[in-house]
């Protein structure tokens, strides 16, 4: 099955932030034989003063029918609620218990921006470096550079892995974003892949473009494009896919919101489109649920992607929201790369039955944060 890859929270970041609204409880459902069916929940807790301080993903047992643990994500926050470090924690089924497993750990300027954000994985009982992100900034204050390395396993040293680099239009909206590799072999950073965004008159995006660098060229990727409702809230999202071989854009996604009477989100419907019916038919859809107001922390960190099943024995799928420079790398237990893979290819499911049994690593870049998730194959 191809992949559905979520454009909707891409756009969202730019014209309808999640974040300032106070969603207590996402919960994801499959379209499965005619009828929805449960799939992930995440769920938002708050402190007294209303700011985020943990996030916990379940994955629905469709044997039992209950909700089984999956991860939790712990802020511990400075005096200004941006966030010192945050430390998730996988669910231990063997020994009914959570299991430290990544930490991450922020430093800000003076005007409350990241600076740079190191990641760790416990590597037996202490914890050890694993990535680190830098960011640069304008005069302005946009986000012009971001240049994430990762240990070298062999040498326990960063070395580059991939920087993103923002462009910008006059007004102050986003024009273009270029992700670029680093080429060991040559020493330098080669280009891969680049988003570019248009928009309407009230700085809200339209579309956008996103292309894959081959062969010395920039050859079209996907496309989304966005429709809005009077009152500046998205009303449907539009996802395409380039045909190479007929050279024209088709359709794979479409995206339907519906909104509460204050204009939270309510539900978020995904439909893919069908090769066999040729026709939309349902994918997934999202319904929030809200709690008291509160103060998102100045970082949010997305959570809101899943591998499963975990443990697998062959196949695993991947669900993500973020569309933008999401790439994902797979180490196995001796931190060697055995797999990576970009958006734009089949990533619903994934073959590894040829890997043999034990740990794995599955590292997930995204435009605004990183993460591990740590596999077992069995």
């Amino acid at each position: 099955m191809k992949s559905i890859i979520y454009i909707f929270l891409f756009f969202m970041c730019f014209s309808f932030n999640l974040s300032a609204q106070n969603y207590s409880t996402v919960i994801m459902e499959d379209w499965e034989n005619g009828a929805w069916v449960n799939s992930w929940r995440m769920t938002n807790s708050f402190d007294s003063n209303g700011n985020i301080i943990k996030l916990t993903n379940e994955s629905w047992n469709t044997t039992t029918k209950v909700w089984d643990k999956d991860n939790i994500t712990s802020h511990t926050l400075n005096t200004n609620a941006t966030i010192n470090y945050s430390i998730t924690q996988s669910w231990d089924k063997d020994n009914n218990k959570w299991e430290d497993f990544q930490k991450t750990i922020y430093t800000y300027d003076a005007s409350k921006k990241i600076l740079t954000q190191k990641m760790q994985i416990i590597l037996i009982t202490d914890w050890m470096d694993f990535s680190m992100t830098t960011n640069t900034y304008n005069g302005s204050g946009q986000l012009t550079k971001s240049v994430d390395q990762q240990i070298n396993f062999l040498t326990m040293q960063l070395a580059n892995s991939f920087q993103q680099t923002i462009t910008y239009n006059a007004d102050g909206t986003v024009n273009q974003s270029v992700f670029q590799k680093w080429n060991e072999t040559l020493n330098a950073w080669e280009n891969s892949q680049r988003t570019t965004n248009t928009y309407d008159g009230t700085k809200k995006i339209t579309s956008v473009l996103i292309e894959d660098f081959k062969n010395n060229v920039w050859i079209n990727n996907m496309k989304g494009s966005n429709t809005y409702n009077i009152d500046g809230t998205v009303k449907e999202g539009l996802g395409q896919d380039w045909n190479v071989a007929l050279n024209k854009w088709d359709d794979s996604s479409k995206e339907f919101y519906t909104y509460n009477t204050n204009a939270t989100l309510k539900q978020l419907l995904i439909m893919e489109w069908s090769l066999t019916s040729n026709a939309w038919v349902n994918q997934s859809r999202m319904t929030y649920t809200y709690g008291a107001t509160f103060v998102e922390p100045d970082m949010t960190i997305s959570t809101q992607f899943k591998v499963f099943p975990n443990p697998f024995t062959d196949v695993i799928s991947i669900r993500y929201n973020s569309l933008e420079g999401t790439n994902f790398q797979l180490y196995n237990a001796n931190g060697q790369l055995v797999r990576a893979f970009e958006k734009g290819e089949p990533l619903s499911e994934i073959n590894l039955s040829q890997l043999r049994n034990g740990i794995y690593l599955l590292k997930v870049n995204l435009a605004e944060s990183r993460q591990v998730v740590k596999l077992v194959k069995q």
